[in-house]
């Protein structure tokens, strides 16, 4: 997006927020149930990449939110 001059929220981070937008019981299992299919998310080192991304925003989220959100993601 930044090559077109677009701004945007990364993949990781935008994975992130959608689980966060669930009941709080649900996103330890939705965590755990990420699926990737086809296109770009067969590059290599994808999905580390991607899982390396919702950890971050995970961690931004806790340090900035103490109390919530209190089990890893991944």
């Amino acid at each position: 997006p930044k090559l077109v001059d677009f701004s945007t929220d990364s993949l990781g981070d935008l994975v992130f927020e959608a689980i966060r937008g669930c009941d709080a019981t649900l996103r330890l299992g939705l965590y755990k149930s990420i699926l990737l299919a086809g296109g770009t998310t067969m590059f290599p080192g994808f999905p580390d990449r991607l899982k390396a991304d919702i950890t971050d925003s995970w961690k931004r989220h806790v340090r900035s939110n103490p109390g919530t959100d209190v089990r890893a993601p991944v």
